[in-house]
């Protein structure tokens, strides 16, 4: 049966990660050397694993992904002062939720806690604002040129928050990815100053005006169109006026991903691409239904309604509304590019052609496919892949494979058995799964992440004895029914 999802319903289960497990001693990847894992000790920490590296210098460490695995234990965020002989110096690449308060180390050289915003320690950067409830507006201080990813998420969309206006400074450089990602901001003016907009990082529900200085050399504003100065790039189109078509300016060589996604509810369905756009990615219209592209444009095709690159090597996007409950994907096609079939809520099943090569993340989130088999070239499930869609079946025909993290999280897969050659599985890749019967986890795997059954229950689970899957299910679902094979 296929299961509803509203956009507020899916937001919060893709991130409302609560149940967190201790690191768990595994074998690392070489390109993952520089990737380290810490649980930190004491009860004050109460469970924290997070991710860091170690800087240049060779004295300090930034935190990293410090996500749902680092961000909660009672609201309060808890920065270490040292891990090992290394000091926590920075903290980058962190969506922080559920957090209302945060304490620094005493006389910290590196972090500043003014008012309940977190600072590094020359307020140059403002890293986390925690000030949710108190205020209707903020003013970034003067001192502050950058604003980190994710740094206003808690105070957004599924929180009691009066904050609705923020106002910026001329000085400030960067507004990083996410940043006002869910808030309820109706408008932003960005000064002059402002050299770099992360993706999504103005995307909020309420906003009904933005505004460009005159003064930039970055950025511009044309008809209702962010664009760089040179009106080369598409960073945004907020989609102020609620039309529900949209051609890509003339001028435009590059669409930044997702810059054509919103969150207000004035979705476009009809989409025009022009000769000139050479790069596009990662689309996520969720309620496209038509396609169309200039015939002189030399690096896209259209055919029956879906967008691939000129070759047909690649498909980019297949149109959320597209009608038809089937599809098979054309032999030429070699990639399924990020988000393709994103919210794709017609399609339940699909044919993959024996040629493809590479799946990249997303392809198929909030998507309502119920079966699918990856060919045998395909090696990687990557990150978020069938994320909250309602997959029930895969079958896999690749004798090697790799699965990203929360690749099939809340999904409905009813059982699952991995090839024998299978290598990696990836933090919380089967989570939030309840119809799970049964999952085969190979002798071949070398590393499984955190968590990877999180918030969900796995009635049998069949191992190799002596396998490093063994070792992992015995340490962390002891109470699981585990069937052990030679």
């Amino acid at each position: 049966m296929k299961k509803f999802i509203s956009i507020l319903t899916a937001f919060a289960i893709a991130f409302s990660l609560t149940t967190i497990s201790p690191a768990y001693n595994t074998p690392v990847f070489a390109e993952e050397q520089k990737i380290l894992e810490y649980t930190p000790q004491g009860d004050e920490f109460s469970g924290y694993t997070f991710d860091y590296y170690v800087n240049p210098d060779g004295k300090t460490l930034t935190i990293i992904n410090a996500d749902y695995d680092f961000s909660y234990r009672d609201g309060h965020l808890i920065i270490p002062e040292k891990i090992g002989k290394y000091e926590v110096s920075a903290i980058e690449k962190s969506d922080i939720w559920f957090v209302e308060s945060v304490s620094i180390p005493a006389n910290s050289k590196y972090f500043k806690l003014v008012d309940d915003v977190l600072y590094t320690y020359d307020m140059e950067t403002l890293i986390f604002y925690l000030r949710k409830g108190k205020e209707e507006s903020f003013t970034v201080p003067k001192s502050v040129k950058h604003i980190s990813p994710y740094s206003f998420n808690n105070t957004g969309l599924f929180y009691s928050t009066k904050l609705n206006k923020v106002n910026f400074n001329e000085g400030l450089l960067t507004i990083g990815e996410s940043a006002f990602f869910r808030m309820v901001i109706e408008s932003f003016s960005i000064p002059a100053s402002v050299e770099e907009i992360g993706t999504d990082a103005l995307n909020t529900p309420s906003l009904k005006n933005l505004q460009v200085h005159k003064d930039s050399e970055h950025f511009t504003m044309v008809d209702g169109s962010l664009l760089s100065k040179d009106l080369k790039t598409l960073v945004w189109y907020p989609n102020l006026e609620s039309k529900t078509s949209y051609t890509i300016p003339e001028t435009v060589i590059t669409v930044v991903d997702q810059a054509l996604i919103s969150l207000r509810g004035r979705k476009i369905h009809s989409l025009k691409i022009t000769k000139n756009v050479e790069y596009l990615s990662n689309i996520r219209l969720p309620l496209v239904e038509n396609i169309a592209i200039d015939k002189e444009n030399k690096h896209y095709a259209v055919k029956d309604n879906v967008l691939y690159t000129k070759d047909m090597k690649k498909l980019v996007c297949y149109p959320a509304n597209r009608e038809g409950s089937s599809f098979v994907v054309p032999n030429t096609v070699e990639v399924l590019g990020e988000s393709s079939f994103w919210s794709a809520y017609n399609i339940e099943s699909i044919k993959l052609p024996n040629n493809l090569k590479k799946i990249e993340p997303s392809a198929f989130e909030w998507s309502v496919i119920t079966q699918i088999t990856i060919p045998k070239r395909v090696t990687e499930i990557p990150y978020r892949c069938f994320l909250l869609s309602t997959i029930e079946r895969i079958t896999f025909e690749s004798d090697t494979l790799t699965i990203g993290k929360e690749a099939f999280y809340y999904t409905e897969l009813e059982d699952i058995t991995l090839p024998d050659n299978t290598v990696y599985i990836g933090d919380y890749a089967f989570g939030d799964i309840s119809n799970l019967y049964s999952i085969t986890l190979p002798a071949s795997i070398r590393f499984i992440g955190r968590d990877i059954f999180i918030n969900g229950y796995v009635r049998k689970i069949t191992v190799t004895k002596g396998s490093y899957a063994e070792q992992y299910v015995d340490k962390f679902y002891p109470d699981y029914k585990v069937v052990v094979s030679e």
